[in-house]
């Protein structure tokens, strides 16, 4: 099986198949992924009681994504520069 990233109905599937006792085996085999694939998302996505639920684990997956590209964000996280460019801006400099 090649490397893929579980997509969010893949989630909701994991998520129905963990409620009916599907073990992470099976749920590998019917979603087309390896078993470690599903350990690791149910690891890593489970809620602070150790179930994983669906949106539980979009909301983990989001924030972690968000989180992930806050350092590619430049203005956001310099305020000397963002305070430079509302200064230039103000005299209709191009943003160029």
């Amino acid at each position: 099986m090649s490397h893929k990233q579980i997509t969010p109905s893949e989630v909701n599937e994991i998520a129905a198949l963990r409620r009916f006792g599907v073990t992470q085996k099976d749920i590998a085999k019917a979603i087309g992924v390896t078993p470690s694939a599903i350990s690791q998302e149910i690891a890593r996505n489970r809620d602070s009681d150790g179930r994983y639920h669906a949106r539980h684990a979009k909301e983990k997956r989001k924030k972690r994504r968000i989180e992930a590209n806050q350092r590619f964000r430049k203005i956001e996280n310099d305020k000397d520069l963002r305070e430079y460019i509302e200064q230039k801006m103000k005299k209709h400099w191009s943003p160029e």
